[in-house]
């Protein structure tokens, strides 16, 4: 997901916003490829620069109204006909792959219709959608609790720091 406005960052291109040399949009999807056949981007008119550079990396494009992110995610879901559906925001930093990967897991093997990750109780934006787990029409919804910070969402300016900050202390370790 990539439809947003970037406003408290004052910049729409967050996903390009490089950390340790690559942009969120390229880790995202770096990470995300592996686990699925085919990774989307729901793009936004606010930032076509981003919908651009996602083509360049061969990731196909679902293009939002970037107004609303329950209107982009129906859109998106509506679009993409896969029983499954991972949804990752483009504007997280993951800082531990291991954790994000179980995380994912574990809402994969719920099997409840939504599955939500919570990073220490909060919404970050990562879910599955799977259409197996539909009774009657009814999505039946759950959180995952991943008791450790796997990623950083970065919606601010602070954030963005936190996460360059992080990969120079990586990096300074090795």
């Amino acid at each position: 997901m990539a439809g947003g406005r970037g406003s408290r960052m004052l910049n729409p291109s967050k996903p390009l916003l490089a950390v340790g040399g690559q942009s969120l949009l390229e880790r995202i999807f770096s990470i995300a490829k592996p686990m699925s056949q085919q990774v989307y981007l729901c793009a936004s008119p606010n930032a076509p620069e981003v919908a651009d550079f996602a083509r360049s990396m061969g990731i196909n494009i679902v293009e939002g109204s970037g107004e609303d992110y329950s209107r982009d995610l129906s859109l998106c879901l509506s679009f993409i006909r896969e029983k499954t559906v991972l949804i990752l925001p483009a504007d997280i930093f993951i800082i531990h792959e291991q954790l994000f990967g179980e995380s994912v897991n574990m809402a994969m093997e719920s099997k409840s219709a939504i599955s939500t990750v919570l990073q220490k109780g909060e919404f970050i934006g990562i879910s599955i959608y799977n259409r197996e787990g539909v009774q009657d029409d009814q999505w039946d919804f759950i959180s995952i609790e991943v008791p450790a910070r796997f990623c950083i969402n970065v919606n601010t300016p602070e954030d963005l720091q936190e996460a360059r900050h992080f990969i120079e202390h990586q990096w300074s370790q090795h």
